[in-house]
């Protein structure tokens, strides 16, 4: 019997089968789902603060000191004397030098000055500025002479209007006195004291 064996040195004629290598196992599990999503942002941020309050009125603007317009009788026993001046330094300090003595009214222009020294109680004295609003001191002396309970009323000019025409002409108008700013207090207070006493 013929050896069914293959000769020697041949290799066998039976086809060898090449088993692929093991089928790769499975994939792994399909990858888990991304993270939750994101929690939703926050709530709205909250509205602003309630808009700032305006701020404050702006500050008025300062305002010269009223005259003293006062048609009420003196509180004292004190001679009275209107000081007529539209600068509230000056007339400050008049009042200041004045009051220990004399009750005093204030006016800072022309049409004050005419209503004060027409006023009663009547004044004793009126010390008179030249340059002032509304009128001048001029204008006041003449307006003055017009009315018959102020025909006589003493005037005292104080003024930096230094012109010898301008005192001629204060003179003119019957005014007592003419004083040229600056002044000396002791030359005042002479002078009021002359026209009127203490």
């Amino acid at each position: 019997m013929a050896n069914s064996k293959a000769p020697p040195g041949r290799k066998s004629s039976r086809p060898t089968s090449r088993n692929s290598k093991a089928p790769a196992s499975p994939s792994k599990s399909p990858a888990r789902p991304s993270k939750a999503p994101a929690r939703p942002s926050k709530s709205p941020a909250r509205p602003s603060k309630a808009p700032a309050r305006p701020s404050k009125a702006p500050a008025r603007p300062s305002k010269a000191p009223r005259a003293r317009v006062s048609h009420r009788p003196p509180a004292s026993n004190k001679k009275l004397i209107v000081v007529a001046d539209d600068d509230p330094a000056i007339a400050k300090m008049l009042l200041r030098m004045l009051e220990p003595k004399y009750d005093v009214r204030w006016a800072q222009d022309g049409p004050q000055a005419l209503a004060q020294a027409t006023a009663e109680p009547p004044p004793q004295l009126l010390v008179l500025d030249v340059m002032m609003p509304g009128f001048d001191g001029f204008g006041v002396a003449q307006r003055l002479k017009l009315v018959p309970q102020a025909r006589r009323l003493p005037i005292l000019f104080l003024t930096a209007r230094d012109a010898p025409k301008d005192i001629v002409q204060g003179i003119q108008l019957g005014a007592r006195g003419y004083i040229i700013k600056p002044f000396k207090v002791k030359e005042l207070l002479d002078k009021v004291r002359a026209l009127i006493g203490d």
